[in-house]
């Protein structure tokens, strides 16, 4: 065997092989890869296919570069003034609505869209190298898919991302990706989302000071985590606190919170001055994108999506993006019937009287152009035609019906509630004991608003980010800082982690001790933890916790009483063979860490031990199962506020 690892799982200069090697020593039985973290992402990054990812990302191009084009286009070279004159035939037959002349007599308004063009085609050349400079890797993995993996190109696209990952676990047998140890999937999923798994843990900690000055205290205008300001935090804070050679968090970093305060304020600086060039590309975009499914729908506000920040607190840790989304995307039908439960408001009964009287004067109009067409150009009303009118009133009419709420029969709100869970496991005290109230309605309309609310939440975030960026979270640098030193952990071979990520129990009766969170916080933390757990060992069959966890799982499953009824045969079974699975060993005296943990992880022990995950399942059942074992959970969470509320 090589020698000169170090403890991280990478090889000194002279011994590392890079990824062309990786490709090209199949004959040999040991190579290793670089670095290990962009490896793992480059196989997650691919889960449908090379070829139809690199379809994917030339389509993205041309999008972005026709954006960039017809934007300036008519930003600069269509003579608005002179179209939006034109109210009659007579009047439009003399216009040219180019301008000639728009590079020779440029005003400011003519600097700041060619600044803009400057800015964004920069952006797109950078795409462009990225995607260029990504085509070789992509060539590496799929070599590395087809020979090493046996994954074909049209079987990758329908595998699950749990087969992929037992296969790697396989190959490392044979072929050592790395010499310091063998990546097991909980390994190989906090490689991948080493930084995610900390930004999870600051959402749901409630570690990232996100009011905006000024709005949120004076305005009461909610914190709003937009894609601008995630992409700043995740720059600013999580690539900046890691080594990149040793995927550890230097001392520096903690010893030093001023230069993340400085990398902050120069980073709302910079949004400052980018601030007028994307919100021009924003709203250009998001007209392009979505005006066709709009006015198709005749949904003006379109449909609902989860927020940016709904994402975050729903994301569990260890979940890999693709498996995440897919999750989400199981959830709409659920959370719109949830929603549609409500009885209409306000703006319902006022979009109704709106669009009773742009109909009416909508008929009279087309009663007009029936009789003669050429009425419709000719009449002018208050200097403009009646076609002019006919389109307003007819945009008008749409907008009034999209706004129109449609109930649908009848069902228990508790259902309702219990259905969204299943997909986004998460639900408040608040939302289990009143699903039916205003409160929880207005809730999660925030969390779940339509596609227009949302973007123009996104546009005001790009407004308030340097606000952010500047004033708010520096303030608050010295608790980000307290809270990745007090929740890293350092892993022989994979380097450090969320300690939330590594699912061992045993630690966070120590981190109680020491953390500065509030006991609500550190709670709700380990509840995360368990949802986690649950899904991780759905999601991955053949995967093992550790020795520690599964003590401690074995050691709470006989102190647990049952919370719900024994799984039907095709769910899971507790027979013999299962107690022979490598998730049983023998029980061993209850340790004092484990009067630390929540009634909830006892009510997951016993559900785990009663499950054989390796065994072949649907997915059907794999899900109804899963959400079995999340309401055990969230069924004791009251008692677990109950408790603390006492103590």
């Amino acid at each position: 065997m090589l020698s000169g690892d170090d403890e991280h799982g990478r090889l000194s200069p002279l011994l590392a092989f890079d990824s062309e090697q990786l490709v090209a020593t199949s004959h040999r039985q040991w190579a290793a890869v670089q670095n290990l973290d962009t490896f793992f992402q480059k196989i997650s990054r691919r889960p449908w296919g090379f070829w139809r990812m690199t379809l994917s990302r030339i389509v993205s191009l041309l999008t972005l570069s026709f954006t960039i084009l017809f934007s300036t286009f008519l930003l600069l070279y269509v003579d608005w003034n002179e179209v939006l004159n034109c109210h009659t035939r007579r009047s439009c037959a003399k216009i040219i609505g180019i301008r000639q002349d728009a590079l020779k007599n440029v005003s400011f308004g003519d600097a700041v869209v060619i600044a803009y063009f400057v800015v964004f085609s920069l952006y797109w050349l950078w795409n462009l190298t990225s995607f260029l400079y990504g085509l070789r890797d992509g060539f590496e993995m799929r070599a590395f898919y087809n020979t090493k993996l046996n994954i074909t190109d049209d079987a990758l696209q329908t595998m699950e991302w749990a087969d992929i990952v037992t296969r790697l676990e396989q190959l490392q047998r044979s072929f050592k990706i790395s010499i310091i140890k063998d990546h097991d999937a909980l390994d190989i999923s906090n490689r991948i989302l080493r930084r995610d798994n900390y930004f999870i843990a600051m959402v749901n900690c409630n570690i990232l000071d996100l009011s905006i000055p000024f709005l949120t205290k004076e305005l009461h205008v909610p914190p709003i985590l937009g894609k601008s300001l995630e992409w700043n935090i995740r720059f600013c804070v999580l690539n900046s606190m890691f080594h990149d050679e040793t995927f550890t968090i230097p001392e520096s970093f903690f010893r030093e919170p001023e230069r993340l305060r400085r990398l902050l304020v120069r980073m709302a600086c910079a949004n400052l001055i980018l601030m007028p060039f994307i919100l021009i590309f924003m709203i250009i975009f998001f007209f392009l994108k979505n005006a066709e499914e709009l006015h198709s729908r005749r949904s003006y506000l379109g449909p609902r999506q989860w927020s940016s920040l709904a994402q975050w607190m729903f994301r569990e840790f260890n979940e890999v993006p693709h498996v995440f989304k897919a999750r989400l995307n199981a959830s709409h039908e659920d959370a719109l019937a949830y929603i549609s439960q409500f009885p209409p408001g306000a703006i319902s009964i006022l979009a109704q009287f709106v669009a009773y009287v742009s109909g009416a004067i909508i008929a009279v109009l087309l009663l007009l152009t029936a009789s003669d067409t050429a009425l419709v150009m000719d009449i002018q009303i208050l200097g403009h035609s009646l076609v002019y009118y006919l389109v307003a009133f007819t945009a008008l009419l749409a907008a009034s019906r999209s706004l129109v709420a449609t109930r649908r029969p009848n069902q228990d709100f508790g259902v309702l509630m219990s259905n969204v869970f299943r997909h986004t496991h998460y639900m408040s005290t608040l939302w289990q004991e009143q699903p039916q109230s205003s409160i929880v309605r207005r809730e999660f309309s925030r969390l779940y608003p339509f596609k227009v609310i949302a973007f123009l939440q996104e546009v005001l975030c790009v407004l308030t980010t340097p606000l952010v960026l500047g004033v708010t979270l520096p303030a608050t640098v010295d608790r980000v800082i307290g809270f990745v030193q007090q929740h890293t952990v350092r892993l022989p071979g994979v380097g450090d982690v969320c300690d939330f990520a590594t699912y061992d129990f045993s630690m966070f009766s120590e981190t109680r001790a020491r953390s500065s969170d509030t006991a609500a916080n550190i709670a709700g933390s380990i509840r995360k933890v368990e949802k986690s757990l649950v899904s991780f060992s759905m999601t991955h069959p053949s995967w093992c916790p550790n020795r520690r966890c599964v003590e401690l799982l074995s050691e709470l499953a006989d102190q647990a009483e049952p919370l719900q009824q024994e799984p039907e045969p095709s769910q899971g079974r507790t027979d013999a063979a299962a107690l022979d699975s490598p998730r049983h060993h023998q029980h061993v005296p209850l340790s004092p860490d484990a009067s630390d943990l929540s009634e909830s992880t006892r009510a997951l022990a016993l559900n785990v031990s009663q499950i054989v995950f390796s065994g072949p399942s649907s997915m059907s059942h794999r899900l109804d199962m899963q959400a079995a074992m999340m309401r055990s959970i969230v069924r004791t969470d009251r008692e677990d506020d109950a408790t603390r509320s006492v103590v």
